[in-house]
């Protein structure tokens, strides 16, 4: 049962960050679409959907690159780079 449970929370979950990733793509946010796009990424990472959450995350992190990141930037990109090894 706590394992269907969990199923149930990743998946609202998974809708929350994606409803998150839609509204700040909506006003050009880009700082706050990072921080759901690399939760969902981990998610995406503990299935195995490395591929998916590459893809997801990539555009992002490219849109930050050269800048001074915050320390959501830089884990956004350990984590694409863990995605990548």
């Amino acid at each position: 049962m706590a394992d269907v449970d969990n199923q149930k929370l990743l998946e609202m979950a998974e809708q929350d960050f994606n409803d998150a990733i839609a509204r700040a793509r909506a006003i050009g946010a880009k700082l706050f679409e990072l921080r759901p796009a690399t939760n969902l990424a981990r998610i995406m990472k503990e299935r195995g959907e490395t591929e998916k959450a590459r893809h997801l995350l990539r555009p992002i992190c490219d849109s930050f690159a050269g800048v001074d990141g915050s320390s959501d930037v830089k884990d956004a990109v350990r984590l694409l780079e863990e995605l990548a090894g």
